[in-house]
């Protein structure tokens, strides 16, 4: 239904240049593409205490925390997450998965029964929702932030991650893989367990790699501030219009 306003649009706006791609496998025509991501505001995120988070869940210093954090769906491929965090388990005990998000779609039942076929029940915690402090605590208190999703137009938990500092490790379906690979933010691999694994330990095992990661990813976030966002906008619509003048 919407094949011809796509393909007659003076430009189409993509908030990555995965998105892009995905619309020119699908074989409309474009005109014109403008890929300016979505904004961020730091200060949208309370300052959040590691420690508190640690705390409030009672989770021991000594253990790892390898985050997941969002909605619990089955688009966030925790099929890939459960089998590879449970392979580097084996190797590194210390490891805890943290899984926080609301279950809207009743889809927590299932991620219970991977977590129960692998072994690993005393190796995840459930928090529910996270928001404002907490949520800023529980990405400071990773050592990681995971999201293997089947796909993913621009995944803004990614960037909430980098702003407090955290490395990620996205699959190539997430839309700001290319900014994370590129860029040096975290790991970028294919949604497989094996490879998910052996990321995970190798980021567990590489601390100040890991840091150094969390430090560029930080100011990477800091870069798609609201304002520079909407002045790429302006841009882009300045350039349209100028193009419509030159063929009146």
């Amino acid at each position: 239904m919407e094949r011809k306003n796509l393909e007659h649009a003076d430009a189409v706006h993509f908030t990555a240049d995965l998105e892009q791609e995905e619309y020119a496998k699908l074989g409309y025509d474009l005109r014109k593409a403008v890929v300016i991501s979505n904004g961020f505001d730091p200060e949208s995120m309370p300052l959040g205490d590691p420690q508190d988070f640690r705390r409030k869940f009672s989770i021991a210093a000594e253990k790892k925390i390898i985050l997941s954090l969002g909605r619990l769906s089955w688009k966030k491929g925790f099929d890939t997450l459960i089998p590879a965090f449970a392979l580097a388990a084996k190797e590194i005990p210390e490891a805890l998965l943290v899984i926080a998000g609301g279950d809207d779609e009743g889809y927590k039942a299932t991620i219970e029964k991977l977590i129960q076929a692998n072994g690993i029940s005393d190796k995840v915690l459930f928090t529910g929702p996270l928001e404002g402090k907490d949520k800023d605590a529980a990405y400071k208190a990773g050592e990681l932030f995971v999201l293997p999703s089947y796909a993913e137009n621009f995944a803004i938990t990614v960037v909430e991650s980098m702003s407090s500092g955290t490395p990620v490790l996205v699959t190539g379906n997430v839309g700001l893989a290319s900014q994370v690979e590129q860029g040096g933010f975290g790991v970028v691999v294919r949604k497989e367990p094996v490879e998910v694994a052996a990321a995970i330990m190798r980021l567990l095992r590489d601390p100040d790699g890991a840091r150094r990661m969390g430090e560029r990813g930080k100011a990477f976030a800091a870069s798609l501030s609201y304002e520079k966002i909407s002045r790429s906008f302006l841009e882009a619509y300045n350039d349209i219009i100028a193009g419509h003048r030159t063929h009146s």
